[in-house]
């Protein structure tokens, strides 16, 4: 029985996985729920990291597992597991994507001016105009306010939860967001699931639909959920993973 390796988004940690991972171990799955460098837990500086420091970050927990895995990520997770399973794809037994990015090669999570990216946002630009966003000083790490983040992320919860679990949130680095990644044919080759959700407020339906056309995945799930399933819909995804796990 594979074990499943969790991968959080921009801003969260692994703390975000605690209630899947809780159910799942109730069902006799292993699982294992990681701080990517400079977030949750991490004793590692936020600055300077992107993309291509957190698939490094993946492919150590993944070099040193005994057996293939499977790889799950959320939001900016998902660019950073497609990279770590293109550099070691014989630790990768299949890739979820849950309310994540799921690019092609080259592409970054966000677009703006020359970049090539999935999505189009300015976090500086946003930043200066105040709308959810806080830049440090020389504008190279930033973190979401709960205004911003609560009706983005918790649109499906009850709003005092929503703004309780902004408080577990961190920086994350300009860079990430408009880094691309590195991507081979073995990549393409491992099978892929994807978990849309229809009511996500940063990673809109539209969107999840544009990456889906571009790549094919072997099954897709939809839950009624904003972008957080793991928080709102945790009993409904951790079925969702047993089922990609028999598949």
């Amino acid at each position: 029985m594979e074990k499943f390796v969790f991968v959080h988004g921009s801003w969260l940690g692994a703390w975000c996985w605690d209630k899947v991972s809780g159910i799942l171990h109730e069902k006799g799955f292993q699982t294992l729920a990681i701080d990517l460098p400079g977030h949750g837990n991490s004793t590692e500086p936020i600055e300077g990291q992107d993309i291509h420091t957190y698939a490094a970050a993946i492919v150590k927990i993944l070099e040193a597992q005994e057996e293939p895995v499977i790889l799950v990520g959320h939001s900016m997770g998902g660019m950073s597991i497609s990279e770590a399973a293109a550099m070691v794809p014989e630790k990768v037994k299949k890739l979820v994507y849950v309310a994540a990015f799921l690019p092609k090669d080259g592409e970054a999570n966000n677009y703006y001016g020359d970049i090539k990216g999935i999505q189009p946002m300015d976090w500086i630009s946003m930043g200066h105009a105040n709308i959810g966003v806080v830049l440090n000083e020389d504008e190279t790490v930033m973190t979401l306010t709960p205004d911003f983040a609560v009706p983005a992320l918790y649109n499906d919860i009850p709003e005092e939860i929503g703004r309780a679990l902004c408080n577990l949130h961190g920086p994350d680095t300009i860079a990430s967001p408009y880094t691309a990644v590195h991507l081979n044919e073995e990549f393409d080759k491992i099978p892929k699931y994807y978990v849309k959700c229809s009511q996500d407020g940063i990673l809109t339906v539209d969107i999840q639909e544009k990456m889906l056309a571009a790549t094919p995945v072997k099954k897709l799930y939809v839950l009624d959920a904003g972008h957080c399933p793991y928080i709102s819909r945790a009993g409904e995804l951790a079925d969702v993973l047993e089922e990609v796990q028999k598949d």
